[in-house]
């Protein structure tokens, strides 16, 4: 595929229960789009035991959240390349290092998101 996804980050945005088949539907929104995906936040039997779809809602966060996952993936990577471009430079292998671990870091952060655990 050569055409680059929606510039992030996506948030959840308004929750419809008017369309479909009486479940609630939440958007996805990006900054140059809103609502350009829908997903399932609650289903329809749900919806008249007036009870929650965890599962659905995860997977709603984790796709708004998609995004800023592959950002996470594509900064490991390069620091993990890197780390491994430095040997026998003492201060590279540091500065190397530092930088794999703040991108640790920054994709523990955006994966507990994902998980709607901010």
């Amino acid at each position: 595929m050569s055409a680059a996804p929606l510039p992030g980050p996506y948030t959840l945005g308004d929750k419809d229960s008017s369309w479909g088949n009486g479940g609630i539907w939440v958007d996805l929104d990006a900054p140059s789009h809103g609502g350009f995906a829908r997903v399932v936040w609650t289903m329809e039997d749900d919806v008249l035991l007036k009870q929650t779809s965890p599962q659905l809602e995860a997977t709603a966060y984790l796709l708004a959240n998609s995004f800023g996952l592959l950002q996470a993936l594509e900064r490991l990577s390069a620091a993990a390349l890197a780390r491994d471009n430095v040997m026998g430079d003492p201060c590279a292998l540091l500065a190397a290092k530092a930088e794999l671990a703040d991108a640790n870091r920054a994709a523990c952060a955006v994966i507990a998101q994902a998980r709607g655990q901010s």
